[in-house]
């Protein structure tokens, strides 16, 4: 029995994988032994055939087991357990590294802006799985809160609120909650944005019937003339001009009126009896009076 083709070890991506199925495939095969531990050649003719089948059968499931770039690494091993120990060098140490990068990674993931909950939380799982490919498992407690501290300003409010439970949600527990959080904010946000543009609307129609209005049907009270507002009529700074001239014309008259139909005055030492020869002056007013009708 060999490994399928699409489950070789290609590198530190896939090696703890194909660790587990490789064990279990020489574990099947009655062969783990030869992999797992040195394993003393004897001496006597018939365990040495046997060993030598087992040995060989072995090593054919580790290098079946490995795609073809690989193979060059293997080459020169004599031993079953020889070929899994370099395997083990090449990539468990590195699997260490890569351990610790990917926990780097796993605590720096964060919400960026405009970002929602299910893409957030898709990537800190998929760093997650990363980690369990190379044998560090997470716990979900563990997740939940670094997930949690990964959460944009804008849901500081309803991480405290989560935070604040007597216990914490479990991964898919959270991924729910926040879910139907992101809902509820999401509705919300939708009918505040419907109300503001019927409020817009209502307010530009209104503007717009105010500056769309018929002048053909406003009558100006100055000219009596249809088109215009009487703030706006065009001949109103010519009646102003004529209002001023009449109320100079009427002050002039009024002037002339006094200084031209003024009584004549009499010194009242003239004695009554002259009055015969006293002139008055007539400028033509029919309204010039005096209750002397011997003077006329």
């Amino acid at each position: 029995m060999s490994i399928r083709f699409e489950d070789r070890l290609d590198g530190v991506s896939n090696y703890l994988r194909w660790k587990v199925r490789i064990s279990a495939i020489l574990k099947e095969n009655k062969i783990w032994k030869y992999v797992n531990t040195v394993v003393i050649i004897p001496t006597d003719p018939i365990n040495l055939d046997v060993y030598e089948v087992q040995e060989a059968r072995a090593q054919r499931v580790i290098l079946d087991g490995v795609k073809d770039h690989l193979i060059p690494h293997l080459f020169e091993k004599q031993t079953a357990h020889e070929t899994r120990d370099t395997l083990k060098k090449l990539y468990e140490a590195k699997n260490e590294n890569r351990k610790m990068a990917l926990r780097d990674k796993l605590h720096s993931v964060v919400m960026v802006k405009d970002e929602n909950v299910s893409s957030y939380l898709t990537r800190v799982a998929q760093v997650k799985d990363e980690l369990a490919a190379v044998g560090d498992v997470i716990a979900d407690s563990k997740l939940v809160r670094i997930a949690l501290k990964g959460f944009g300003k804008e849901w500081d409010v309803f991480v405290k609120c989560v935070v604040g439970r007597e216990k914490l949600p479990d991964w898919n527990k959270l991924w729910d909650d926040f879910t139907q959080e992101e809902i509820r904010e999401g509705s919300h946000s939708k009918q505040l944005d419907v109300d503001i543009k019927e409020n817009v609307g209502v307010i530009t129609k209104t503007k717009n019937k105010k500056k769309g209005k018929d002048l053909n049907k406003v009558k100006c009270y100055t000219c009596n003339q249809y088109g215009h507002y009487a703030s706006k009529c065009p001949n109103k700074k010519e009646q102003d001009k004529n209002d001023v001239v009449a109320t100079t014309s009427v002050e002039e008259f009024a002037t002339k009126f006094e200084r031209e139909f003024s009584l004549v005055s009499f010194d009242s030492s003239v004695d009554s009896s002259n009055l015969q020869n006293a002139w008055i002056v007539d400028s033509g007013s029919t309204r010039h009076m005096t209750d002397m009708w011997e003077v006329f």
